[in-house]
């Protein structure tokens, strides 16, 4: 019941701070693989958001993953 209110809440700053992982995340750098983890923990960000706006019909949510 609470859960629909509360990601209502929280979905706009979630994919902005996953958007903001996943820009500044650099591969190249001396350890590749922790920027490599830190992009697959962002895409499942990503997907973890997808998956709760599915469930309650928000397809302005997806909207917004797609334009980030």
């Amino acid at each position: 019941m609470f859960d629909h209110d509360l990601f209502s809440l929280i979905w706009g700053p979630t994919i902005a701070a996953l958007s903001y992982v996943f820009d500044k995340t650099r591969t190249e750098e001396a350890s590749v693989t922790t920027g490599s983890d830190m992009i697959e923990k962002s895409l499942h960000g990503f997907q973890k958001c997808a998956f709760i706006a599915s469930h309650y019909h928000m397809t302005n949510v997806f909207d917004n993953i797609i334009i980030s």
